[in-house]
């Protein structure tokens, strides 16, 4: 890289996606990441701070490395401005970390020191998934988010012993992504990651339905066919547990609930 100037590296992403750069030979350098001002739909040009949510940065003997989700779509500069007066001989690497997982499967991974992995996977609105995350090395950590990249739940020791687990509903359909990192940030080896889709029972009109609930999920789903303009009465008990009722929508919604 010439000595006191700036190199751009353009790309395209979308909202949710997570991104990484690895800097080699990053003394000497600073750097900045922009948004692109789209003119049709902002009506104005330029370069604006992008909307993103920083996940880790680690740096050391030349080398650095970040990685962030971004919570908005569009295109993005990344600027590198050398401050030396010499030629530096500067890599350069953005990718998309994320590897894909699908319900029902499970993987096996490596956590290399203080750092993070990524998967990716699809789901539709009013599945219920949960998502199991075990390592004998170290404390591990589990966040999922939203197709825009909005954490929606996150766990650090809800499975057995020091493990993580996650059981959502899906508000949404669209593409969604886990972090698997360690307590602090501090640990790292190998580690279990398995994702499942889980059987959500139906209910129905007039009919009792009994069940349970695990101490590490605290909620437990069940769905109904219901009509616009229809009147329900729910009622939930329970000698052990002061339970809750909500009612979501087939758009998501909450439509109510009593606590």
């Amino acid at each position: 890289m010439s000595p006191r100037k700036m190199r751009v590296f353009e790309f395209s992403a979308k909202a949710g996606e997570f991104r990484l750069i690895r800097l080699k030979n990053d003394r000497g350098l600073q750097s900045r990441l922009v948004r692109i001002a789209n003119v049709e739909h902002e009506g104005n040009a330029g370069l604006h701070p992008p909307r993103l949510q920083d996940v880790w940065r680690a740096s050391k003997g030349g080398q650095s490395r970040q990685a962030f989700v971004l919570l908005e779509s569009g295109r993005f500069q990344y600027h590198l401005l050398s401050t030396k007066n010499t030629p530096s001989d500067v890599q350069i690497e953005l990718t998309d970390p994320a590897a894909a997982i699908i319900p029902g499967e499970a993987q096996q991974g490596k956590l290399h020191l203080g750092s993070s992995r990524f998967y990716v996977f699809e789901a539709k609105i009013g599945q219920v998934l949960a998502v199991d995350l075990h390592s004998d090395s170290f404390d591990p950590v589990l966040v999922l988010s939203d197709p825009d990249g909005n954490r929606v739940a996150s766990d650090d020791d809800g499975g057995e012993n020091l493990g993580s687990r996650i059981i959502r509903m899906t508000r949404r359909t669209g593409t969604y992504r886990l972090q698997v990192s360690s307590v602090g940030n501090g640990g790292g080896g190998d580690y279990a990651l398995r994702l499942q889709s889980l059987a959500v029972p139906t209910l129905r009109f007039g009919q009792e339905h009994h069940g349970s609930i695990e101490t590490q999920a605290l909620t437990t789903w069940h769905h109904f066919h219901g009509e616009r303009g229809q009147e329900l009465l729910l009622s939930c008990k329970s000698v052990d547990i002061d339970t809750s009722l909500q009612i979501i929508g087939p758009t998501g919604a909450l439509l109510a609930q009593d606590k």
